[in-house]
């Protein structure tokens, strides 16, 4: 009788609720599949890990399967604290202290990139193997505002924490150089000028940036005096930034239908020389008072550098880029020729860019608002670009209208219209081409059979 009843249970339970009990199972079904799919694939863990707040696993170069795992204070947002084995002794064996292990790690990632500027910063320019600069107690005059105020990364999220950061008067001195001093503090004090921005602010300018480079009238007597003491080679320092939050100027007055800003002239662009720094490159090299000349490009994008190839008294050049906290650190040892350079360019360095057709269409059109999208004439709060060429930008572009234009008979538009191409580079070591042997060898050909058409 237990059992009749029990089984009329069942039934009316199924028969009201059967709708529920079918979907419940679905539910469970899908979301222990989904435990499974999430827990295997490391992008998926960690994009769940990071929105539930648990721990995350990164992947260690170049073996699959082994993770790292790091340890995330929700609390107080701290720096990830590795807990690698490498990591949680010294070199006798002591425990070390979570403030220390953050030490350590910081010590090998400065270390490391240190070693990706020395594969990464590309030799522009040697003329008769300026460099790498030989002999005892080089003598260096460094020029340019920026040469206190590197671009180590990027404006907004690109930046990152200064206190770190090396100057390159530290860097040329550890590799040996005698840097001139009185340059350095003329620069390092407000007698050279207010400097620019570190870091702009997210949306900071839609037009003009400062480049804030001295102009030659604050150079003093004593200034100039102190040439005389390092003139073994000067070297010319010339930074650009650029970030997360606006494109750079294609203009460079203050504002909409303002004047220019310090030094640049009507028409120019942030990417070419200002007047300022055409001056300083011009003083240094008329004055005929040092041995060499060698320019530092500090921009992580590609500038109008024609005035490199053109100028003469123009020894060297080299692009280094964004160098981070330690990067800078590589120069001198490159300088010296403790590390051959190896780096190659990722981008074509144009010598006009206002004659690519892509900068018509690139940023604000000169205009307050002007890639704004409107909506029944209104700024709609949107901005767009057309993508007119559509992957004819950059090399692509360069290298096909080259092909076309030689079609023509203008096979010097490419040389005319490029200064150095997409994956140029120069290094300190000579190659040489040549057929080492060869041996002839006399064959007689037949061919049996017929061709049809």
């Amino acid at each position: 009788m237990e059992n009749l009843s029990m089984k009329k249970l069942i039934k009316h339970i199924w028969k009201y609720n059967r709708v529920w009990l079918i979907v419940s199972l679905v539910i469970v079904l899908v979301v222990t599949s989904a435990s499974v799919v999430v827990t295997q694939n490391v992008f998926l863990s960690n994009t769940v890990s990071t929105i539930l707040g648990r721990d995350r696993s990164v992947l260690v170069s170049g073996d699959p399967s082994a993770y790292q795992y790091y340890t995330k204070s929700t609390s107080d947002f701290q720096q990830f604290i590795p807990t690698v084995s490498s990591f949680d002794v010294d070199a006798n064996g002591n425990a070390l202290s979570a403030q220390q292990q953050k030490q350590l790690a910081l010590q090998q990632a400065m270390l490391l990139n240190e070693e990706i500027a020395y594969e990464g910063f590309v030799l522009l320019k040697n003329t008769d193997n300026a460099l790498p600069l030989t002999g005892q107690n080089v003598k260096i005059s460094v020029f340019g505002k920026n040469s206190v105020n590197l671009v180590y990364g990027g404006s907004g999220s690109g930046g990152g924490n200064a206190a770190n950061n090396m100057s390159l008067y530290t860097a040329l001195r550890n590799a040996g150089f005698d840097v001139n001093p009185t340059l350095e503090s003329f620069y390092n004090s407000s007698e050279s000028g207010e400097g620019r921005d570190s870091n702009p602010a997210i949306g900071a300018s839609t037009t003009g940036l400062a480049i804030d480079e001295t102009p030659q009238a604050k150079y003093t007597a004593a200034v100039k005096n102190s040439y005389d003491a390092y003139h073994d080679v000067a070297l010319i320092v010339l930074s650009r930034i650029g970030g997360k939050g606006f494109d750079l100027p294609r203009t460079m007055v203050t504002s909409y239908g303002g004047a220019n800003v310090a030094g640049a002239k009507d028409g120019q662009h942030y990417l070419e020389l200002d007047q300022n720094e055409e001056k300083l490159i011009h003083e240094v090299v008329s004055s005929g008072k040092f041995g060499k000349v060698v320019v530092v490009i500090n921009c992580a994008t590609s500038m109008e550098l024609g005035f490199i190839e053109e100028m003469d008294g123009i020894d060297a050049a080299i692009w280094i880029g964004s160098p981070g906290s330690s990067g800078i650190n590589a120069l001198g040892k490159i300088l010296n020729g403790s590390v051959n350079p190896s780096g190659r360019l990722v981008d074509t360095f144009a010598t006009d860019f206002t004659a690519d057709p892509s900068y018509k269409n690139f940023g604000d059109n000169l205009s307050d608002g002007g890639n704004q999208y409107m909506l029944g004439g209104s700024g709609s709060g949107y901005y767009y670009v057309e993508y007119e060429e559509g992957i004819y930008v950059g090399y692509r572009y360069y290298e096909t209208k080259a092909y076309d234009e030689a079609d023509f008979g203008n096979d010097d538009w490419y040389k005319e219209n490029v200064v150095y191409p997409f994956g140029y580079g120069l290094s300190y070591t000579t190659f040489d081409w040549k057929i080492a042997d060869s041996t002839d060898n006399s064959v007689d050909l037949t061919a049996d059979g017929e061709i049809q058409v």
